[in-house]
C-alpha cells in the first residue's frame, strides 16, 4: 500500500503539489485526470523519487521512502515509472531493453532474464520484434516496450504517464489491452491521463487534480458522471463537450475542422465515427444551414461525446426564420444522413437569439 501524507513540492516560485494526502490500496488502479500543469506528472514522479519532494511523506508498505535517500534504486524496483517518451535505450534491441534492468540490478542471470524477457514481450504481442531496434517501432510498439521492461522488474507499483499520448485510437486500444493485462496480475497501478476510454475501462479510482490539489476522488462513474464539486464538472464537461460560436460567413471553417479533429483524437473516437461527425458537420451546418441564413446571424454548434455508449450527439442553434435543413437537403446526402444517424431532427425554438435547433445523433 501507499500512503501519502502532506505532500507538497515547489519549483522555485511555483507551487506543483499543496497537501496532497492520498492511500492507494494493494491491487489497486488509480488514474489521476486533471488540466495540463494541474501536477499529474509532478505527482508520479514524487512517488518514484524522480523529484524530491518539498515537504511530505511517502510510505510504501510500512517504509517511509522519501527519508531512504541513500537506496534510490531499490526504492525504483519496487516503484516502476513509464513515461510518455518511452525512454527505451535506442542502442539497445527490444529484448535486451527488457533484460536490462534485471540483470543490472537484480543480478540476474543473463539466460534467465532472456527467457523472462521473451515471456514478457510475449504477453504483449511483440516477441517477433525483440531483435529490432526502438527507431524500427512504431509509437505504439514503444510503449509496450516500456511497460514491458517495467513489468520485468516485478514491481509493486506501476505508475503510467499518459501512455496513450500522441497515440490513433486503434493503436491506444493495442496499449489498453497491455494496461488491463498488467493490471489483472494483483500490482498497484497509478496512471495520469486525460483519456477518458482508459480511466473508465481500468480504474477502481479517480483522482481529479487541478493547481496542485486533489479536489475530488471517487470511483470512475463518480466522477464522469455525478461530479461532487463545481470544479470537476468544469474539468469534465471540457473532456467531452466541443462548442463553437458562428456569426459570419467568413469564419474560419478549416480551423473549426482541425479542431474538431483534435476533440476526437482526444476522445480516441473510431475513424468511421469521425468520419460521420465531419459529414455531418459539412452537409447539415455548412452546406444546408449556413447557406440559408441571412448575412448577419448567430449559430451555436455543440458536440457532446458520451463514453458509457461511445454516441456522438450534434446540437447546432441559429436564428432567422424556422428553417428545417432536413427539409432542404438533396436525396443522396439526406439517404447518406440517415445511414450514420441513428437519430435526427428540427425544432423551433425561442431561446435568446436562437429560432431553430437541430439535433443529430451518432451512434
Amino acid at each position: 500500500m501507499i500512503t501519502i501524507r502532506h505532500l507538497s513540492k515547489v519549483f522555485g516560485d511555483n507551487i506543483a503539489l499543496k497537501d496532497i494526502n492520498a492511500k492507494i490500496q494493494d491491487g489497486e488502479i488509480v488514474s489521476i485526470i486533471g488540466p495540463a500543469g494541474a501536477g499529474k506528472s509532478t505527482l508520479l514522479r514524487c512517488i518514484n523519487l524522480m523529484e524530491r519532494p518539498t515537504d511530505g511523506q511517502i510510505i510504501l508498505n510500512g517504509e517511509v521512502i522519501t527519508s531512504l535517500r541513500n537506496k534510490i534504486n531499490l526504492i525504483r524496483q519496487k516503484i516502476a515509472l513509464v513515461l510518455p517518451s518511452s525512454g527505451l535505450f535506442t542502442h539497445m534491441s527490444v529484448v535486451e531493453n527488457v533484460m536490462f534492468a534485471p540483470i543490472q540490478l537484480q543480478k540476474e542471470r543473463k539466460a534467465d532474464a532472456y527467457l523472462r524477457a521473451m515471456e514478457i514481450l510475449s504477453s504483449v504481442t511483440l516477441a517477433s520484434k525483440a531483435l529490432n531496434y526502438p527507431d524500427e517501432l512504431s509509437a505504439g510498439e514503444r510503449m509496450r516496450v516500456s511497460i514491458a521492461r517495467a513489468i520485468a522488474m516485478n514491481p509493486e507499483v506501476i505508475l503510467l504517464d499518459d501512455p496513450t499520448a500522441d497515440l490513433d485510437p486503434a493503436t491506444s486500444l493495442e496499449v489498453l489491452a497491455v494496461i488491463r493485462e498488467a493490471a489483472g496480475n494483483g500490482r498497484s497501478m497509478v496512471i495520469a491521463s486525460n483519456d477518458m476510454n482508459l480511466v473508465l475501462s481500468v480504474s477502481d479510482r479517480v483522482f481529479f487534480l487541478d493547481k496542485g490539489q486533489i479536489y475530488e476522488s471517487g470511483s470512475p462513474e463518480q466522477i464522469f458522471y455525478d461530479p461532487q464539486t463545481k470544479r470537476t464538472a468544469q474539468f469534465i464537461r471540457s473532456l467531452r463537450i466541443f462548442e463553437a460560436h458562428v456569426t459570419t460567413r467568413d469564419y474560419d471553417f478549416l480551423s473549426l475542422h482541425s479542431r474538431l479533429e483534435s476533440f476526437a483524437q482526444n476522445l480516441r473516437m473510431e475513424q468511421k465515427r469521425i468520419r460521420d461527425m465531419h459529414f455531418v458537420i459539412k452537409e447539415v451546418l455548412l452546406d444546408t444551414i449556413i447557406k440559408s441564413l441571412e448575412r448577419r446571424f448567430a449559430l451555436h454548434l455543440l458536440l457532446m461525446y458520451t463514453p458509457r455508449d461511445e454516441s456522438l450527439l450534434i446540437r447546432i442553434r441559429y436564428s432567422g426564420k424556422c428553417f428545417n435543413p432536413f427539409d432542404a437537403m438533396e436525396e443522396l446526402p439526406l439517404i447518406l444522413l440517415e445511414g450514420v444517424s441513428s437519430f435526427h431532427c428540427h425544432r423551433h425554438i425561442q431561446d435568446g437569439c436562437f429560432s431553430n435547433e437541430v439535433e443529430v445523433r451518432i451512434s
